[in-house]
């Protein structure tokens, strides 16, 4: 089980179906229903869910390959991007 498959498990259950609510609609690229920003520099692009952030970048295909889901802290984008 990799860090976001462990973070996920750990949240209630009400927020963890909002979460994979919004993890839905990227996978499924439907990225206008969604808060996405772009990160600064060639870092990738975010999707806000409350607290939480998920944090992925856009393959040549303009697949979604989501490498953080986490709450947003200091380091957060400092350290994951």
């Amino acid at each position: 089980m990799d860090k976001n498959e462990k973070f996920l498990r750990s949240l209630s259950r009400s927020l963890r179906d909002k979460v994979e609510a919004k993890l839905t609609l990227l996978l499924l690229k439907q990225l206008d229903d969604l808060d996405v920003k772009k990160l600064k520099g060639n870092k990738g692009y975010r999707v806000r869910v409350g607290k939480i952030r998920i944090l992925f970048r856009l393959d040549q295909n303009k697949n979604p390959e989501i490498f953080f889901v986490g709450f947003r802290d200091s380091v957060t984008y400092s350290h994951h991007c």
